[in-house]
């Protein structure tokens, strides 16, 4: 009985270590998608991660797991229309992640984008704000954890 006892605890606690790695794992793995260009505005390659769940330090005040986005962000045209980058997950709406108004220099962004429940996918769109009049936008693919 004593034997059994000490194989559970041992097998609960390998199988303890191997999920935190898995986890741990999953949280460093950084992967791409393609840049995205639209009249007016464009982005280096977009890396993305999903944070981990149930949450560890990584996360958005230890509570929320989002995605991760990571890019630099240019204005091509000089016309006086800014540029922006919104990210999305789950679902819920766009959250704005950055913008550049200027083509002298890229506008790095490194944000996350979060709700109230673990995320599960997510979608990064590149925007050309042209005011009153409709932007022109384009979106990746969406993107899985």
């Amino acid at each position: 009985m004593r034997a059994l006892k000490r194989r559970f605890v041992i097998g609960a606690a390998v199988t303890t270590l191997v999920v935190v790695a898995a986890t741990a794992a999953e949280a460093a793995t950084w992967r791409t998608t393609s840049a995205l260009s639209t009249s007016g505005a464009k982005t280096s390659t977009i890396y993305y991660r999903f944070q981990p769940w149930p949450c560890t330090s990584d996360c958005v005040g230890g509570q929320n797991s989002g995605m991760v986005v990571s890019t630099s962000l240019y204005d091509t045209s000089d016309d006086g229309y800014s540029v922006k980058l919104q990210g999305k997950i789950d679902g819920y709406g766009y959250t704005l992640l950055g913008t550049a108004k200027s083509t002298n220099s890229p506008v790095s962004v490194n944000k996350v984008v979060y709700k109230y429940d673990p995320a599960q996918s997510g979608k990064v769109e590149l925007c050309r704000d042209k005011g009153i009049l409709p932007d022109n936008c384009v979106t990746t693919p969406t993107l899985y954890r």
